[in-house]
């Protein structure tokens, strides 16, 4: 990802999508529910390996829910939907899990109602839960735990959070702007929370937040302060410090995006679909961080009946087909990329 400047525009939903929610599992990119451009709720799943070509895998979202304003994750080998918006218009307590996307089982309900949160995997006491935090008035905090259920924290957020992101990271719970808000929590139990003050550049919400290459990554949003659609991409190792991507300004996505998704998959960064200017259009565009072109290569190995080395070296991707003498044993080479040894099966020696 370098400095998480650089962007590609890799595939097209099969559909326009904002407000929806994405996670990784079972080896694809997943898509769930959102709106489209008609602003009408879909409960359409998608699913992709590569995030050209998508399958569209259940259009049966679970009952009650409307698709919107809900968080996703995978946890406890299961892909699950938390809360968000009913068919009413109101505010669910159902969470839901699924196995292959198409059938979705209600599990214990939520101990408060909730949307507009943000839900995390972060361990306690050595064990992965998972965590449902603030949410649309809310300053609570609960989690579940595979085999147990829900427990209940109550209000030990400093203050109401909704419209905000939350990571693991650093052996910490992190909150992340939110509507009005520009500072930033942690905890390391989700009782006790740290306030690291007004540190982010903007008072950013319905952003996404990832954690990749020893960062923490804040990718679009709002500014609430202008009610602009933001292009920016942060990064912090500390989360008081914040950098941005190509300079101050610089502007690293291709396009404005809010209430999109982004997961990390296949080593890279995405950002799925949202809401861009102007107005409240949305997206049906797949972008991820440019793939990193390794330094070099080397190839090395003995000639036959001899101790001596030939070699060989490049800049750039180490060749598919790779001509040597023919006194050279094969059998004897080492190809390294970019200081990583490539597997004899990936090239072929002619």
């Amino acid at each position: 990802m370098a400095d998480g400047s650089s962007w590609v525009l890799v595939g097209n939903m099969p559909e326009d999508r904002g407000g929806h929610t994405s996670v990784v599992y079972d080896g694809k990119i997943w898509v769930i529910g959102g709106l489209n451009s008609s602003s009408a709720t879909t409960h359409t799943i998608l699913s992709s390996i590569d995030g050209i070509a998508w399958t569209q895998v259940s259009s049966n979202f679970p009952a009650g829910l409307s698709g919107n304003r809900h968080t996703s994750e995978s946890y406890d080998n299961k892909m699950w939907i938390i809360g968000g918006m009913t068919d009413a218009y109101g505010t669910s307590d159902a969470a839901y899990y699924s196995t292959d996307g198409i059938t979705w089982t209600p599990s214990t309900v939520l101990p408060v109602a909730r949307r507009m949160h943000s839900s995390v995997i972060y361990p306690l006491s050595g064990v992965d839960r998972m965590w449902v935090i603030g949410g649309q008035g809310a300053q609570s905090v609960y989690y579940w735990t595979a085999g147990s259920g829900w427990t209940n924290l109550g209000n030990t957020l400093p203050a109401i959070r909704f419209m905000h992101s939350s990571v693991a990271f650093d052996g910490k719970i992190w909150v992340i702007g939110g509507y009005g808000a520009q500072n930033v929590y942690s905890s390391v139990d989700g009782v006790n929370w740290t306030d690291h003050g007004n540190v982010l550049p903007k008072t950013v919400y319905e952003h996404r937040t990832v954690v990749y290459d020893g960062k923490m990554w804040i990718l679009g949003g709002n500014d609430s302060s202008t009610n602009t659609m933001l292009r920016s991409v942060y990064s912090s190792v500390d989360g008081v410090n914040w950098i941005e991507a190509g300079g101050t300004g610089y502007d690293a996505l291709p396009e404005a995006r809010q209430s999109h998704s982004s997961v990390i998959y296949d080593n890279r960064v995405w950002v799925i679909g949202g809401y861009y200017p102007p107005g409240s259009s949305v997206r049906d565009t797949v972008y991820a961080t440019e793939q990193d072109i390794p330094v070099c290569w080397n190839y090395t190995a003995r000639y036959k009946n001899s101790n001596k080395l030939f070699k060989l070296s490049g800049p750039g991707l180490f060749p598919k087909n790779l001509r040597v003498p023919s006194n050279v044993d094969e059998l004897t080479g080492k190809m390294i990329d970019d200081g990583i040894i490539v597997s004899p099966k990936k090239y072929t020696i002619n």
